[in-house]
């Protein structure tokens, strides 16, 4: 096993494909040891994985063949230790492949009862290595397994074939044909644990594994096995036969192999007996070996139980560890909070008198009232200040953190307890007196439960006592060197089954799921049963308590955390008014400042007035001194107004938190109405601040635009025709204006008529652009429609989350902010929600925005706002298609070409029936406002960006190919235009070789012609003949001169038809069209 280990871990892997025929080693996948084995199959479902058989102990995996190696020498031709078996006279019920799993549960109930197990083997045929099996009986501990399986249905017997002279268990085919249970390929079990059961078995059978003699003994015993009626029949037939002829004739041919066969039988009976008493020795043999492993092995479970189970009372588990918890009183939470009663009723007392001075009236009791809501602060702030300082010495977020420890321990550790004790857990009792009692019984469960394991032990310890005693005792009987004589030892087999029931009986009553090795006392099953059945119901009981205590705990420490936070903030707010009151001088004096700018304006207006009324009167200059002047006043009033609202804010804040008489003290401050109205109500303001011009994107004339503190601001004016209309029209708008919703469009403030209260003027803020105009004018991006009406829908959620149906939901009540933002404007608040719908609207378009059951009559309702935004959101992306109304009022999208993820939602949104319209939330978890549009628009910005890349690198291709193209033309214009020069250059030098050659020959032919005259003349003159030699000369000279201005002249000639540049181009231009 060694040399196996070490030879492959030092081996190389094998990488090609491994074969069937050879011997490799594999890893185990259970123990992570080296096995041999052969391959069975390769690659299968493409990978490469092997499936392998273990030759050395039969069972088989799939592993990995990249990480096998190739066994060679000694390793890889020793015989297979592995021998397959069946068992005798019987056929398996069903297979691995008939079925599966019937055949899972027969090896493992043939497992379960000899596993790790002496097994007595008795053969009927020769051991053999390889694929065929031999037959065989097995015996465990008495129990004849072959029948047992027989017994249980997972075998059957084998029906024997008649053939004369033979019966079915000699049939030399019978234990290869059968396909019996293996104990090595059937049996998955582990190397190690097969090794150990094949030694086991070797013991018990006296090494079965002996060539021919014990394997034909072990045959011999073939007679035990059942046979046939008929084989018996024919058998005592034949010896009958046998006898009778006996004196009459020599025995037969036949009559001697039936006595032949009937003293081989005998033999191989003889056989087996010798072969089952070899067994019993060996097994004798290794009786003290077996009782001394056994004893070892529970000795070390004892130990390994005592180390982690100790039996200290003291020793803290999840349980102690909760109740030292909630014993702890110095940090116990639960009883700090009936500390908070005293500030509580501090501050109780302290509400009770501002309440009086908000209910006073009378101007005369309001010292008395303030006098005892002074000293209620005073104590109040006394008793928060005393309360801050106990609650922040406690250490509550170690406590609390400790607490959710504790808890979250014990609902993990004893789940299954709490969730059976359901009614337990949720009651709501939560008395500390029963904490108490459980917390004791609990303990006095663990004190008796240690006190009865401790006495278990105790007699476990006294048992291993004697038997270290016996172990001393042996090893000083066998000291060869001693003097004295040693007493002779006792019993050692009584004293180990002592030990062995006291150690099992130890592990037994400590551990819930331990099964015993040796027989115990029966009385002990009833006696864990009961001790078992007290633990539950004990550590139920404590758990659940415990659990609703820890969570108590939780409850008052975060209830006092905000006790703390609350009354923290109280003081802070109560500590600066302790001995001071508010200072409402500044406020005097805006209002003064304001008194003063109004009387300044009303006369400046009617100046303007006059001027209006007599233009002939006045200049032009006149004039715009006069409308700079009341522009200064009316944005000094504003920024008066401005600063009023700021005070005011403070003033209503100290009111109703502080100083409620203020109201009754300072009624020209109205802090009365700012606080009814929500602060939009503002008693003597009117129209004349504002320069009010009309709006330009509507044609109402109620709506008009000016500007405020240098801001854009709307003006809505609503006409009173009743008292009752101004209440609803108040109380609509103040409900509105509460509304805390980021998407509406709030109202400023609200300004009544100061003559005759007929009008309410309503203050809005002025965005640019409406929805219509958005979509006509910007050109707006998918991302941005799909922002702006994802605010529209957020909008419209949290106002039908709050029951308010807007009803006048249409694109120029949709406002669009510079950012692409939107929100929705205000709607007519002398209106209901039905009337605001009936009004309608229509868009050049040619959509509807009114939904089809307002016009059949009925109310309005929330799917009428969400089919007014279907329509809205079809118009914002289709502004400029025609649309038509089918007969019941939803319109037609035959027309259009939309996309899936925006079709299906407005789809959703514009159909018939209000009952299927999508909510709010629904429309914002649909697709198209879940979909990234604006990652879309990137992956489509990428996409135009990239051909455009693509077409650039083109036209760069293209260009510079045809910059190739001008260049290689160019050169070969080059070059046509320097061989073509080259050429003239040839001929104008051949040419003027020629001339000058023509000029030598008329040179040389005058100069003959000279010599000729001359010597003529010579002849016929004679004397003197220097003169007549000189005058030669001269005339030699004068023709060299006549020469070389010949010469020049042609050169000159030459140098004029030489082309010039524009004959260049033209001769290039030739070629190039020539090309």
């Amino acid at each position: 096993m060694v040399e196996m280990q070490e030879f492959c871990q030092s081996a190389p892997k094998i990488t090609s494909k491994p074969e069937p025929k050879v011997l490799y080693g594999s890893v185990f996948s259970e123990d992570g040891l080296w096995y041999r084995c052969k391959v069975l199959a390769y690659g299968q479902n493409n990978t490469k994985e092997a499936h392998v058989r273990y030759i050395d102990y039969g069972n088989e995996e799939v592993t990995d063949a990249t990480q096998m190696v190739q066994l060679t020498g000694e390793l890889a031709t020793v015989q297979p230790q592995a021998c397959k078996l069946h068992l005798h006279g019987l056929k398996p019920t069903c297979t691995a492949i008939s079925n599966a799993e019937e055949h899972k549960r027969a090896v493992n109930f043939l497992m379960g009862v000899a596993d790790n197990k002496f097994i007595n083997v008795r053969l009927y045929k020769p051991l053999v290595h390889g694929d065929q099996s031999v037959p065989c009986e097995l015996h465990c501990e008495g129990q004849d397994l072959n029948r047992l399986m027989r017994d249980h249905g997972f075998a059957a017997p084998i029906t024997p074939v008649a053939s004369p002279g033979r019966g079915p268990d000699q049939s030399p085919k019978q234990s290869s044909s059968q396909n019996g249970f293996s104990s090595s390929s059937n049996q998955q079990q582990a190397p190690r644990q097969q090794r150990q059961m094949q030694q086991q078995n070797r013991q018990e059978d006296g090494t079965a594994g002996k060539q021919g003699t014990t394997s034909n003994n072990r045959q011999q015993g073939a007679n035990r096995a059942p046979t046939s009626r008929n084989e018996q029949g024919g058998n005592r037939a034949s010896t009958s036969r046998n006898e009778q002829g006996a004196n009459s004739a020599p025995p037969s041919n036949k009559q001697l192999e039936n006595a032949t066969r009937e003293i081989k039988k005998k033999d191989r009976q003889l056989s087996a007996l010798k072969t089952e008493n070899e067994g019993l020795q060996s097994l004798l043999s290794s009786a003290v070996q077996v009782k001394f492993t056994k004893v070892q092995k529970s000795f070390e479970k004892v130990r390994t139980l005592r180390k982690e189970m100790p039996l200290d009372v003291t020793v803290d588990g999840v349980i102690e560890t909760a109740i030292k918890l909630l014993q702890n009183t110095e940090t116990s939470i639960s009883k700090k909070v009936l500390d908070a009663q005293e500030v509580m009723a501090a501050n109780d007392r302290l509400e009770e008198c501002q309440e009086n001075l908000r209910k006073c009236t009378d101007k005369e009791l309001l010292p008395d009232l303030m006098v005892a809501r002074n000293e209620a602060r005073q104590e109040t702030f006394q008793a928060i200040t005393s309360f801050l300082s106990k609650t922040k010495s406690l250490p509550l977020v170690d406590r609390q953190e400790k607490v959710k420890i504790a808890l979250e321990c014990l609902e993990a550790e004893y789940f299954d307890l709490l969730a059976a004790d359901k009614d337990a857990s949720a009651s709501k009792e939560d008395s500390s007196q029963i904490a108490d009692a459980c917390i004791q019984e609990y303990t006095q469960w663990k004190t008796d439960k240690c006190s009865y394991l401790s006495s278990i032990r105790t007699t476990t310890d006294n048992t291993l006592t004697l038997w270290t005693s016996l172990l001393a005792k042996l090893l000083l009987s066998f000291g060869l060197d001693r003097d004295e004589d040693v007493e002779p030892v006792e019993s050692t087999d009584e004293l180990i089954e002592t030990l062995m029931v006291a150690i099992d009986t130890e592990l037994y009553m400590s551990q819930k799921s331990y099964t015993p090795v040796v027989k115990l006392d029966p009385s002990l099953l009833q006696t864990k049963q009961q001790k078992e059945t007290i633990k539950t119901g004990v550590l139920t009981k404590t758990v659940c308590c415990l659990t609703k205590e820890l969570r108590r705990e939780l409850a008052s420490i975060e209830t006092l955390t905000e006790l703390y936070n609350h009354h923290e903030q109280l003081g802070k707010e109560l500590e600066p008014w302790m001995n001071s009151k508010p200072d409402v001088s500044e406020m005097q004096t805006v209002q003064k400042d304001i008194k003063g700018l109004r009387s300044r304006l009303r006369h400046k207006l009617a100046d303007k007035h006059d001027m209006d009324e007599a233009p002939e009167l006045c200049d032009e200059k006149n004039k715009e001194s006069l409308n700079d002047e009341l522009g200064q006043i009316r944005s000094g009033l504003q920024e008066a107004y401005a600063t009023e609202d700021k005070l005011l804010v403070g003033l209503a804040g100290l009111t109703k938190r502080h100083f409620p008489e203020l109201a009754l003290l300072h009624p020209t401050f109205r802090i009365k109405d700012y606080l009814e109205t929500n602060g939009l109500l503002k008693h003597g303001r009117d129209l004349q601040q504002f320069d009010l011009q009309p709006l330009p994107s509507t044609k109402s004339s109620i709506v008009k635009s000016g500007q405020f503190n240098g801001q854009n601001i709307v003006i809505k004016s609503y006409n009173i025709s009743s008292e009752d209309m101004r209440t609803v029209l108040l109380h609509n708008a103040i409900a509105y204006s509460k509304l805390d919703i980021d998407r509406l469009l709030h109202i400023q403030l609200i300004i009544p008529t100061s003559e005759l209260s007929d009008q309410l003027h309503f203050q809005l803020p002025q965005l640019p652009l409406n929805l219509v105009r958005t979509v006509k004018e910007t050109n707006p991006t998918a991302l941005h429609l799909q922002t702006i009406f994802k605010d529209i829908v957020t909008g419209l959620k949290a106002l039908h989350g709050l029951d308010v149906i807007h009803g006048a939901l249409h694109p120029e009540n949709i406002l669009v902010t510079e950012d692409m933002h939107a929100v929705l404007a205000d709607y007519d608040f002398s209106k209901t929600p039905t009337e605001r719908a009936q009004q309608g609207y229509k868009t050049d378009n040619g959509l509807h925005f009114t939904a089809p059951e307002i016009n059949c009559g009925l109310e309005a309702h929330v799917a009428s706002d969400m089919f007014a935004f279907g329509v809205s959101l079809l118009f914002a992306h289709y502004p400029d298609t025609a649309f038509t109304m089918q007969p019941d009022g939803t319109p037609d999208l035959t027309a259009i070409t939309i996309k899936p993820e925006l079709g299906d939602i407005i789809a959703q949104l514009i159909i018939y029936s209000q009952i299927k319209r999508p909510h709010a939330d629904q429309v914002l978890s649909s697709e198209y406002f879940t979909i990234d549009i604006k990652r879309q628009e990137e992956e489509e910005q990428k996409r135009k960006e990239e051909e455009q890349r693509i077409k650039d690198e083109e036209e760069k291709k293209r260009e510079e190919e045809e910059q190739r193209k001008r260049e290689e033309i160019q050169k070969k214009i080059e070059e046509e235009e320097l061989k073509q020069k080259e050429e003239e250059e040839q001929k104008r030098r051949e040419e003027q070789e020629r001339k000058e050659a023509e000029q030598t020959v008329k040179i040389e032919e005058q100069e003959v012609s000279v010599k000729e005259e001359k010597n003529t003349e010579d002849d016929d003159d004679g004397p003197p003949a220097l003169e007549t030699e000189e005058g030669a000369e001269e005339e030699e000279v004068d023709i060299n001169q006549n020469m070389e201005a010949e010469i020049k002249k042609e050169k000159e000639e030459d140098s004029e038809q030489t082309p010039s540049v524009n004959d260049d181009e033209t001769v290039s231009q030739g070629v190039e069209s020539s090309l």
